[in-house]
């Protein structure tokens, strides 16, 4: 046989298998994205992103494996016995495997080094798997053939399960190695499916995939909502975009142009969207409104000035210095407390905050400003979105004496608190306290301690009016079993349920001993943020990884004496609970707040509607959602892509309207543009200063927090 025969043949099975298995990995994962509401259009998109993708690697990987098997094809003709060259292909990806391990043990170990012997002992027996796949595929017969694709279809699909189910986003290094797991099964799947091909049949399912590609790609589509569902819901699709970010980023500052990024001048490192705006530099720094100029006076923004309320002057005077009691539970989503669930959707979890809802301010839109417990308390303590309480976009500023605390000590105010964790200080959240006990880990049974300290610090002697926080934090990850309510099964929402059950018996109890004092007292209960069950695909119980409601619409209900019950539908966020509490009070408001006094909404009287905004800057995440009235839009900052939802029909958020509703699109990125601009920017008074703008790895970040 003529010596470019073999050779041929070798690039078509190459190219086939590559090109099929690929689109096999892709088409997996569009099935993934609709399931998670993602726009039809990203199927078309796919679909000749994997042809296309998939040609460039069959040829890196034909080139590499015939480099492999050269030197072995040489010393065979002296050593016969040594392996035969067309393992080579076998032995490149089995070391693409172990390569693409290391970033994912990076993300759990301690050191580099450490990720790397990790995945050098999975070496041999990879390599050994992937010659006994090599060996079956050429020798089998058709029957254990096909048994042997179908078992590696089944192992690609379970690595995808894992990848778009548990922990999602969370750890991006071990997305990266599944997803060339993934991508791997499905190509030696493909390559045992088509040994005992032609090449003609290569030829002929290359090019048909190529032209329906082709197809694809000149097909008219809504572009941009494909991108989005990509970004915002892809799992290997999305891997493989982050992977190709770094040869598309032309100025070397993390973020491309393009598909793949949002940087508007990709010549330019300090030109790009997590820029901080520098007036007078004849340049728009951070790719919004252009350059700033040092005069420019920030639009006038009336939406979060609240009016005077006549109601809160008179209890004011009927209720002077009146005790304050926070209750906070960690992790509580909105719908998990049977208050804020539709009428039919009752499922008795928590009949003790129910109670206090029926005589409290029950906020059905309250939004935290950031899934994680550090960065949502600094907002509430400062009555500011996220983005003016970080310094840099990655590092909690220091407070200072600017605090909710602080205030109310200058008021006279005994400040307590029982809070879960011995991570405050490092989050610079522990100061203005007059008692401050940090006890436990989210990582255990806490509830009844919370309670009996709780309750201890109630009754502390002493003659000034009491601020206290109570800190239940059981509902967060992992779910222990409670011996007094167990769950009805192992799944993961009904360990959570228990979990919410158990603290509300635990909130039932504070709530009766506040009571039993007869002191005029203003308690609210809320949350920080809430849970990923599985709304959007994110499953395993955690958080931080999307600004989605199931993690950033939260209880927020408000109760006191004189203060009549009733339902507000009108978006709420915690920042504005600390202007509130200082309203009633009758003290100074926090400087320069984001905030403002829900008080009007407490008596019943109208209030102008008000944006509220969640952020979240962490394991590589750059997002941005603004609330309004009933639309929301969620924004990844990082990539330039949006998403639009219409919460009065799609409470779940999973229809993307971007593309049918460009106004509200428009109005609302406008929003979100001017805040950044003249109201986040300028906090940074020398943005020269700040290095590594773009998100760290989270092992390299020394601010993440492990009681989030």
């Amino acid at each position: 046989m003529p010596p470019v025969l073999p050779l041929a043949r070798r690039l078509t099975t190459t190219l086939a298998a590559v090109a099929l298995g690929l689109w096999a990995v892709f088409a997996l994962d569009a099935l993934t994205i609709r399931a998670r509401g993602g726009h039809g259009d990203a199927l078309l998109w796919l679909h000749w992103a994997s042809v296309a993708l998939g040609a460039g690697v069959a040829i890196a990987a034909f080139i590499g494996a015939e480099l492999v098997a050269l030197p072995l094809r040489i010393a065979r003709r002296r050593w016969p016995d040594l392996p035969a060259p067309s393992t080579a292909p076998a032995v490149v990806a089995g070391l693409l495997v172990v390569i693409a391990m290391a970033p994912g043990h990076a993300a759990l170990a301690r050191h580099l080094l450490g990720s790397w012997l990790t995945s050098l002992y999975a070496l041999f027996p990879v390599i050994g798997g992937l010659l006994l796949v090599d060996h079956a595929r050429r020798r089998a017969r058709p029957a254990p053939r096909a048994a042997l694709a179908l078992a590696l279809v089944g192992a690609a699909a379970l690595a995808h399960w894992v990848n778009a189910n548990l922990f999602t986003g969370l750890y991006p290094p071990l997305h990266q190695s599944l997803a060339v797991v993934t991508a791997v099964a499905t190509i030696a799947a493909a390559a045992v499916a088509l040994t005992p091909a032609s090449i003609r049949v290569h030829l002929a399912l290359v090019g048909a995939l190529a032209a329906t590609a082709l197809a694809a790609a000149l097909w008219p589509t809504d572009r941009a909502g494909a991108r989005s569902a990509i970004i915002f819901h892809g799992t290997e699709s999305t891997q493989a975009m982050t992977a190709a970010r770094p040869w598309l980023d032309g100025d070397g500052d993390g973020i491309p142009t393009g598909f793949t990024g949002a940087d508007c001048d990709d010549d330019d490192p300090a030109v790009h969207p997590l820029m901080f705006e520098v007036p007078d530099n004849g340049r728009d720094d951070n790719c919004r409104l252009g350059d700033r100029t040092a005069d420019t006076q920030a639009p006038v923004d009336t939406a979060r000035v609240a009016p005077p309320s006549p109601g809160a002057a008179a209890w004011r005077a009927a209720h002077p210095t009146p005790d304050v009691v926070l209750i906070f539970v960690d992790t509580l989503r909105a719908d998990a407390i049977d208050a804020l669930r539709a009428p039919d959707h009752k499922t008795g979890a928590t009949p003790q905050i129910d109670r206090f809802a029926a005589r409290a301010a029950v906020f059905e839109q309250a939004r935290t400003t950031a899934p994680r417990t550090p960065h949502a308390w600094m907002s509430l303590i400062r009555g500011r979105f996220l983005g003016r309480t970080l310094a840099c976009r990655a590092r909690l500023r220091d407070p200072k004496t600017d605090t909710l605390m602080h205030a109310l000590q200058r008021e006279g105010y005994s400040t307590r608190a029982r809070l879960i964790g011995r991570s405050w200080r490092r989050f610079r959240l522990t100061g203005g306290w007059n008692t401050l006990r940090e006890a436990g880990h989210v990582n255990q049974l806490t509830g009844p301690s919370v309670t009996r300290d709780a309750l201890e610090l109630l009754e502390q002697d002493d003659d000034a009016p009491l601020f206290l926080v109570a800190h239940y934090a059981d509902p967060h990850a992992p779910y222990r079993p409670h011996a007094q309510f167990p769950a009805a099964s192992d799944d993961l929402v009904d360990r959570y349920r228990a979990e919410v059950r158990a603290t509300d018996h635990e909130v039932g109890r504070l709530l009766r001993a506040i009571d039993a004092r007869e002191r005029p007292t203003i308690v609210a209960v809320f949350s920080d943020h809430g849970e990923n069950l599985g709304d959007h695909g994110q499953k395993g119980g955690h958080h931080g990884v999307s600004v989605y409601d199931e993690v950033v619409r939260v209880p927020l209900m408000i109760a006191g004496p004189g203060i009549e019950p009733r339902r507000v539908a009108d978006p709420v966020s915690i920042v504005d609970l600390a202007p509130t509490l200082l309203d009633l009070i009758g003290a100074d408001g926090l400087p320069d707040a984001d905030g403002r006094s829900l008080a009007g909404y407490l008596f019943g009287e109208p209030m102008p509607p008000a944006p509220t905004v969640s952020e979240f800057y962490d394991f590589g995440l750059t997002l941005r959602a603004i609330v309004d009235g009933r639309y929301k839009l969620i924004r990844d900052v990082r990539l330039g892509s949006v998403q639009l939802f219409d919460l009065a029909t799609d409470p779940g958020e999973l229809v993307d309207i971007a593309g049918r509703a460009p106004d509200v699109t428009k109005r609302l990125g406008e929003w979100l543009d001017t805040w950044v601009e003249y109201r986040v920017d300028p906090v940074e008074r020398d943005p020269s200063r700040c290095k590594n703008l773009v998100p760290r790895d989270p092992d390299e970040d020394e601010d993440e927090d492990d009681d989030g």
